[in-house]
Order: structure tokens, then sequence, then C-alpha cells
């Protein structure tokens, strides 16, 4: 009996662990800030492709399967997150340059450089209002920090925004 009950606790742990290791719902999406080995502060977005679609449709996209509408559809899904994402480091406002885009059946993934920005910052200010408009949709911002990592639901409660300073607990705070 303890064994199925610890069977049961952990496959029950491991549905909802599993949640947030993707972004097949469409309610969330995840979005990590780290620096690379080349120094470089990058910004990765995992979305769920449902999200995309939804925006798409929103904005009246066509959603055909050609590799130019697949083309077309990525380069405008990178201007749609360069429009909806801000980042500040210590007041230096950052600018998102497109690194690598694959728009996935399931999930879909982007990659920007962090530009104009120090290389050791206290302060991140950010702001991600992409897919604000779904109705209970949340983004989750991680900042990796030498392997600290801070995570922040940026929702419409605190508009989208989260601020993190960068200490020896690398905390965060509430804007």
């Amino acid at each position: 009996m303890r064994i199925k009950i610890c069977l049961l606790l952990t496959a029950s742990w491991l549905c909802l662990a599993a949640s947030f290791a993707h972004s097949h719902h469409s309610f969330m999406s995840f979005f990590n800030v780290n620096q690379g080995l080349d120094m470089q502060w990058r910004l990765s977005a995992v979305l769920a492709r449902s999200s995309v679609t939804e925006e798409f449709a929103r904005q009246n996209l066509d959603l055909s399967d050609s590799e130019d509408a697949t083309a077309i559809l990525e380069q405008k899904l990178a201007d749609y997150l360069i429009n909806t994402i801000s980042m500040k480091m210590d007041g230096h406002t950052t600018k998102l340059r497109l690194e690598s885009i694959n728009l996935g059946s399931h999930e879909t993934r982007a990659v920007f450089t962090l530009e104009g920005i120090p290389n050791k910052f206290k302060i991140l200010e950010a702001s991600i209002q992409s897919f604000a408009d779904g109705r209970n949709h949340h983004n989750i911002l991680t900042l990796i920090v030498d392997a600290k990592k801070n995570r922040q639901i940026l929702s419409h409660k605190n508009d989208f925004t989260a601020e993190f300073e960068l200490n020896q607990s690398l905390a965060s705070r509430s804007p």
C-alpha cells in the first residue's frame, strides 16, 4: 500500500513538474535571460504554438504551411516579440537582435541577442507584453546568473513587468 501511495505521489508530482518543462500550454510562455560562454547576454523564448497561432489570428495573418509562408511567419513572430519585449539593465535599454527562430508544430523557440548593455549589471527591468491579450496568459521570466536562477511570473497582476536585483542571493523586487 505504501508503494502505491509513493508511486501515485511521484506520478502526480511529475505531471505537475512536466507542465513547466515545455511551453505546450497556450496560457504560458517561457523566457530565459542568461549570459553565454562568449559573454553575450541572450533572451530565449519557448512558446506554445497555440499561443502563436492565436496571436496570428488576432492579426489576421495567413497560416498556410508552405516554406515561404513559414519564413514569413517566423519573421512576423520575431518582429512581434521585438515590439512587445522591453529590457533595461542598469537603466540601459537593450536592443533585441534575432539570432534564431523555429516555428514548430507544438512548440516555437526564439533566441535573441541582447545588445547595448553592460557585461555586468545590478538591476534588470523587464516588460514582456507578448501574448498579454490572451485570457489568463502568463509569461514566466527566468534570470540565470552564475548557475543561480530567479524566476518571476509576469501577468496582468503586475502589468507583465518584473525587476531583478542582482546581489549575492539574486533577489527579485516588485516594481
